[in-house]
């Protein structure tokens, strides 16, 4: 049985620094935001998460590319601050193009039956070459508009309407 003799004993803890932790980048170039997420997008990740999204759609983003190919963990908590992203970027009319390879993220987002809700692409080029084409669309329109033309025939139109 230990003595007790009055002695106070300091025990600090250092906190882990976990190798799951949420770490986010962010780029930007012009109108169009890059964030890229790696680590759990967890309770705490998330909110963290959420005020960079916000962050680069209030500097004038208007379309934004997440990248979600290195996180290991995601929550349904992580899809609402897609589908709020999503909402705010086709408010200004643009879009959120999500990066996922054959990852979790892929598979959280098809359990909750979300892949027709959102724009899912395995590289960053093939996002920008979407975000390309909706560009080379709405300008195609806004020409026409800007000419009170009617547009023209289906077939003409055919390759935007895809977009």
């Amino acid at each position: 049985m230990p003595m007790d003799t009055g002695e106070v004993v300091a025990v600090t803890f250092q906190p882990l620094v976990s190798e799951t932790a949420l770490q986010i980048a962010e780029k930007r170039d012009g109108e169009v935001a890059y964030v890229g997420a790696t680590g759990e997008i967890d309770l705490h990740g998330e909110e963290m998460l959420r005020r960079v999204l916000e962050s680069s759609l209030s500097q004038g983003g208007y379309s934004v590319i997440l990248d979600l190919r290195h996180v290991s963990y995601m929550d349904t908590g992580a899809l609402k601050i897609l589908l709020e992203t999503k909402r705010r970027t086709l408010g200004c009319g643009g879009e959120l193009y999500i990066l996922v390879e054959e990852s979790l993220p892929k598979q959280v987002i098809y359990m909750a039956h979300l892949q027709d809700a959102v724009k899912m692409y395995e590289t960053v080029d093939q996002a920008l070459e979407d975000i390309a084409r909706r560009a080379t669309c709405r300008g195609y329109f806004a020409r026409s508009a800007a000419r009170a033309e009617e547009p023209e025939g289906r077939e003409t139109l055919l390759p935007y309407l895809d977009a």
